[in-house]
């Protein structure tokens, strides 16, 4: 059965083959219709997001979740059964400050996953599902905080206390601004909306909405932001953008379909020829598709 998530395959035999130990131990004990007859095949093909961890390289991939490990390259599937607590991932992101995997779900919903794969809960933003749009944009780790893009501005996230710290409203007169990347960069916090570009120095108390100042930016919906060789590179409809001197100079014009980076690589990915690399002197250097894994 096709389904958001994978496929779903029913087994009438129920012997839970596939399953953990521990759900072995109970599967012939099932009736017919027993959750143990059906197993979640999650789609991990085409990956949307990628984080690299120092023990593994972890991966969005159509709604989950998987992870490759880097001294043996043996492949986790993450979901449900295996510890998280929701079923639709849009974007992760490793914090180093607590060696934490941040995973942010389709819901609002985010889990915090240690070095360990253990995994933990933070609630504060699906419990506000009721009133406010809780869609996670996208995440960033920063000095302070993780900072959230939100539809109505950004939310600075405690991982280590796994709450809420503050809530940036940076529209004029405090007005809810739809955030759809944001990244902090040397001593500035940069929030990308379909057509501004909001910066704030980290110095500020950003919470007042008076010290945001906004540009516009080349192109609309901005599809990636990052920060690579200490410089702020963006995807703006599909073409690679780096911000110089409060200015957006070209980089490169072909089409891609994401960029990723890592401390000292940018990853560019293009849906015909492949993955490359682009250096510091905007050079690229194809590489095998494998490599997303194993480079980073």
């Amino acid at each position: 059965v096709g389904t958001g998530d994978g496929l779903v395959e029913y087994d009438p035999s129920g012997t839970g083959e596939g399953l953990s130990n521990t759900d072995q131990e109970t599967a012939d004990e099932e009736t017919e219709g027993s959750m143990l007859q059906w197993k979640l095949h999650f789609s991990y093909s085409d990956p949307q997001e990628i984080a690299a961890t120092p023990h593994a390289i972890y991966a969005a991939a159509n709604g989950s979740l998987f992870s490759v490990d880097r001294e043996d390259e043996h492949i986790d599937y993450w979901n449900k059964s295996t510890g998280l607590h929701g079923s639709s991932v849009t974007h992760i992101a490793y914090d180093k400050k607590t060696d934490q995997l941040i995973i942010a779900y389709e819901n609002g919903q985010i889990d915090l996953m240690n070095s360990q794969g253990r995994v933990s809960q933070m609630p504060d933003i699906s419990l506000k599902a009721g009133t406010i749009d809780v869609t996670i944009n996208d995440i960033c780790t920063g000095s302070r905080y993780t900072y959230l893009a939100m539809p109505f501005g950004i939310l600075a996230i405690n991982p280590k206390k796994a709450e809420i710290g503050e809530t940036y409203y940076i529209g004029t007169n405090a007005a809810a601004i739809a955030v759809q990347h944001v990244i902090e960069w040397r001593d500035t916090l940069y929030a990308f909306s379909y057509d501004k570009l909001y910066k704030a120095s980290l110095r500020d108390n950003l919470v007042d909405y008076t010290y945001w100042q906004s540009e516009s930016l080349p192109c609309e919906m901005v599809q990636k932001a990052l920060v690579c060789y200490d410089r702020l590179y963006t995807l703006q409809h599909d073409s690679i953008y780096r911000y110089v001197n409060g200015t957006w100079q070209q980089v490169r014009p072909e089409p891609y379909a994401w960029i990723a980076a890592n401390d000292d690589k940018l990853l560019a990915y293009h849906a015909q020829n492949g993955l490359y690399a682009l250096d510091k002197e905007d050079q690229l250097s194809g590489l095998s598709n494998l490599s997303i894994f194993t480079t980073l």
